[in-house]
């Protein structure tokens, strides 16, 4: 059996070297530029000739080379050039296809070149040709410490937002009800003007009787809006400050006198003036009485 690999092995050589010889040049090692070559770049092959008894002539084509197949190495320029008296075959080309791969037969310089075989390596390291697998992810140096500083101080920034708010919520309470405090009494003011402008009637008095409930409702917290003027008189003492309670109920009977007994004599101007005053009598009391509320305090 060895014997016979042996004599198949030198039938083999004998046969590339009778190709090689019948074609008239024989092919040193040939040598690759870079060494080790990717799909798609370009690769200097350099190799000695041995024409044997045919004569040849340097030259250097660069246009009418081989078109490529599909997956074809696909020829640059081929060049012959003298070095020590013997022809030396440069081939620029540039491969598509991984894995082993073979230039075409041309002819430069009268001199028929055989096939020469190149090998192309792949893309995929190592020949692997498995899926890639993702690489971790590459952090920059400090991030995490970046990271929790920026969490702390955001949970600080969220504690002292907490804190304000808490700390404002009084406050805003308190401005809020002086707003509507003061904007209760510039109503006030402002339904009592249109009305002393207005011409005198029924509807006047109805609109006056009216606004007086609401805003003395909303100063002593009692609803006031249904109450008769017997009713008010009938409250108990210091429920309207100010003492001003015989004087609401004096406006809510002269306003059901116009109203409802028809008296033309009961004039709007009066109760007016009068509503003017049991505001500010109102408003003076509450007042002096959280002044005497903060100072006890």
């Amino acid at each position: 059996m060895r014997c016979l690999r042996l004599t198949i092995a030198l039938a083999l050589h004998a046969t590339v070297l009778a190709a090689a010889f019948a074609q008239g040049v024989v092919i040193g090692t040939p040598e690759f530029s870079p060494q080790t070559f990717l799909p798609g770049e370009a690769v200097t092959l350099v190799a000695m000739l041995d024409p044997g008894a045919r004569s040849w002539s340097a030259g250097t084509i660069i246009s009418g080379l081989p078109e490529p197949g599909e997956s074809d190495p696909q020829i640059l320029s081929l060049a012959l050039e003298k070095r020590k008296g013997s022809p030396l075959l440069v081939v620029r080309f540039v491969a598509w296809r991984a894995g082993p791969g073979y230039l075409p037969e041309v002819t430069v310089g009268g001199l028929a070149i055989p096939r020469i075989r190149f090998e192309c390596g792949s893309a995929l390291a190592g020949g692997d040709l498995r899926a890639p697998e993702p690489m971790p992810q590459l952090d920059p140096p400090g991030l995490y410490t970046r990271i929790y500083v920026l969490a702390g101080l955001l949970l600080v920034a969220v504690l002292a937002g907490i804190v304000a708010a808490a700390k404002a919520a009084p406050w805003f309470r308190a401005f809020k009800a002086r707003r509507a405090y003061a904007r209760a009494r510039r109503e006030f003011d402002e339904l009592l003007d249109r009305l002393a402008a207005a011409v005198a009637g029924p509807a006047v008095w109805a609109a006056l009787c009216s606004g007086l409930r609401y805003f003395t409702g909303l100063r002593t917290g009692t609803d006031l809006s249904a109450m008769t003027a017997s009713e008010v008189l009938a409250l108990p003492a210091g429920t309207v400050p100010g003492d001003a309670g015989g004087d609401l109920a004096r406006i809510l009977a002269m306003g059901d006198e116009a109203r409802f007994g028809g008296r033309q004599d009961v004039l709007p101007a009066a109760g007016i003036e009068l509503a003017r005053s049991v505001a500010g009598r109102i408003d003076e009391a509450l007042l002096a009485a959280r002044s005497a509320g903060g100072s006890g305090s």
